[in-house]
């Protein structure tokens, strides 16, 4: 009694046909090529993100020189309200003014 068995495929599974394979795979590498193309190219891709970097790098050197300048400036102002000789230097010098019993002379160019 040698019946010969026939195989049905289970539900669920289907039988592709090669050139349906070979689409999906062409399908596939398309859309791999475009995500790719799109993290490298795109608007956050890795150029955009090189870019951001030397941007922020440079920033970061402003800030320093900003901050050195503010310190300087925050010197050269307690140094005014403290020093009293130069206060009184700067006032002769950009105001012209002089004490009572000083004489200021002005000479002209010619």
């Amino acid at each position: 009694m040698n019946r010969a068995r026939i195989r049905t495929p289970s539900v669920g599974t289907r039988r592709y046909s090669k050139g349906s394979t070979n689409l999906k795979e062409r399908l596939l590498a398309v859309i791999v090529l475009i995500l790719l193309i799109w993290v490298t190219a795109g608007p956050f891709g890795l150029f955009r993100l090189y870019r951001l970097k030397e941007e922020r790098s440079e920033l970061k050197l402003r800030k320093e020189e900003i901050n050195k300048r503010i310190s300087s400036l925050k010197d050269e102002i307690e140094s005014l309200t403290t020093n009293r000789e130069l206060q009184e230097k700067l006032v002769k010098s950009e105001l012209g003014w002089v004490r009572d019993n000083e004489l200021l002379y002005i000479f002209r160019d010619k």
